[in-house]
């Protein structure tokens, strides 16, 4: 048999010569072999600045609420506490208070404690990509297009996550999993002329 690549607790994939006698060519790897893995980020996470910055994020817009206005009078000691709890590895969440709002229909929304959102940034700040490199990403696109392909990209582009809009295209919406169709040509048939 060959050797096996551990990949974390549970899982492991063996490379070399299988039962079958099917053995695995060096250029066709498995996908779990060529999977990135990004880790050692919570020090990343902890450090001075990025609580602060958290902080600035999760207040935009919401900077007058009462919680918000607590955190931020003792803003140092709130901000410090919270990074003591990570390093320290003690930090836990706090309950959700639930609220129903009336807006065209009714919902019920569970809202974390303002320090968790807090929180939350400090980990989103680190581990959501960001729009600089997007738009870096898309200087190499747009020169691959133009040169070899003799395609331009449209002047009125946008850079958004795919899961939260899809993509419309041809009278359907993509997103990672499937395909439906767009709703405007479904109600088109049913319209009174």
């Amino acid at each position: 048999m060959g050797q096996a690549l551990p990949l974390g607790k549970k899982y492991q994939v063996k490379k070399g010569i299988g039962r079958t006698g099917d053995r695995l060519e060096s250029s066709r790897l498995c996908k779990a072999e060529t999977m990135k893995r990004i880790g050692y980020l919570f020090g990343d996470i902890c450090t001075l600045e990025n609580p602060y910055l958290a902080h600035v994020n999760a207040s935009k817009g919401k900077r007058n609420r009462k919680e918000v206005q607590r955190f931020g009078a003792d803003l140092q000691a709130n901000i410090y506490q919270i990074r003591q709890e990570l390093l320290k590895h003690t930090y836990t969440t706090g309950k959700y208070s639930v609220f129903i709002k009336y807006e065209l229909k009714r919902r019920e929304i569970y809202k974390l404690p303002y320090r968790d959102r807090v929180v939350q940034w400090a980990i989103m700040q680190i581990l959501a990509a960001d729009k600089r490199y997007l738009n870096g990403v898309q200087i190499y696109i747009n020169d691959y297009l133009e040169n070899d392909r003799l395609l331009h990209i449209k002047s009125n582009y946008q850079i958004f996550p795919v899961e939260s809009r899809g993509i419309d295209f041809v009278g359907c919406v993509t997103r990672h999993g499937y395909c439906l169709a767009r709703k405007r040509n479904k109600k088109a048939p049913c319209r009174k002329r």
